[in-house]
């Protein structure tokens, strides 16, 4: 009896340790390790990625989600929110969304921020995500004629008071004061908020200020904050797209453009004045 005992005790231990082994091998099984690509150094917002900034890791499975097992299929995308080293890298590094941690941890020392409102046409179609580069263009028509155009007055007309005669004539009504200019070039995208809906259906207010189809925020110095105010409040800005490898590209000189020079340097033709002849 004792004998039997003793062999049945043997046998259950067995038993228990062999279920145990296989319950280990199920586990094991049901969490296999994958491969993982991972930033092989810190890649900064708006980083367009090469081959030696990547690597490949093992993880389990479970820990895989959303990411990618072949370097070769993220070779030369660009980066929509900052990633560490040894970080695993996932669709969610890649596609666009607003963060303030992700704003504020992308601006560098002594850069600012600044949000410009933009309609399709003058945001590229709406189509700039963080950490794209982009120049600020300036147009300014002078539509309201705070910055008349004028010359001196050859008749010394009468002026408004004390008999005084007026030096300048405008010109405003004559000559076409419009002006456009890059003002401000090579500046990141850190953030673009799409227009959010008006609770409650559109409004029936004629004179509601008119939402607008993206609001970008710019990284940009304290002096190109000044400069792109300005416009905004005195102008019309758009944004021009640059290639994701201008990081460090130098700033390029442009002329301006008003309508004398597309006159003399480009050929286009002057408006004329029509004589209307007798019937």
């Amino acid at each position: 009896m004792l004998g039997v005992g003793v062999a049945l005790a043997v046998a259950s231990f067995v038993a228990v340790l062999a279920l145990g082994s296989f319950g280990n091998r199920a586990a094991v099984k049901s969490d296999p390790d994958v491969t993982v690509v991972v930033a092989a150094v810190d890649l900064p917002l708006g980083a367009l990625v090469t081959a030696t900034q990547l690597a490949t890791v093992t993880k389990p499975q479970s820990q895989a989600a959303n990411s990618y097992q072949d370097p070769k299929q993220l070779v030369g995308q660009v980066v929509r929110h900052a990633v560490a080293k040894d970080a695993v890298l996932t669709a969610d590094d890649f596609q666009t969304g607003v963060n303030v941690a992700d704003v504020v941890g992308s601006l560098q020392a002594g850069m600012r921020a600044i949000a410009v409102p933009l309609s399709k046409t003058n945001s590229v179609g709406a189509v700039v995500q963080p950490g794209d580069r982009v120049d600020v263009l300036l147009t300014m028509e002078d539509l309201d004629q705070l910055n008349p155009v004028v010359m001196p007055n050859p008749n010394g007309s009468p002026g408004v008071s004390g008999g005084q005669t007026d030096p300048y004539v405008s010109l405003d009504g004559y000559v076409n004061n419009t002006t456009v200019k890059v003002v401000v070039q090579n500046v990141q995208v850190l953030a673009a908020i799409g227009a959010q809906p008006i609770e409650g259906g559109q409004s029936n207010n004629s004179s509601a200020t008119p939402q607008p189809d993206l609001t970008v925020l710019l990284g940009v110095t304290p002096q190109q904050a000044e400069v792109i105010r300005f416009a905004q409040m005195d102008g019309n800005v758009s944004l021009v797209l640059r290639a994701p490898t201008d990081a460090n590209a130098a700033a390029v000189d442009t002329t301006g453009i008003t309508l004398k020079q597309l006159v003399d340097q480009y050929g286009v033709l002057p408006p004329a004045p029509v004589t209307p002849t007798n019937p």
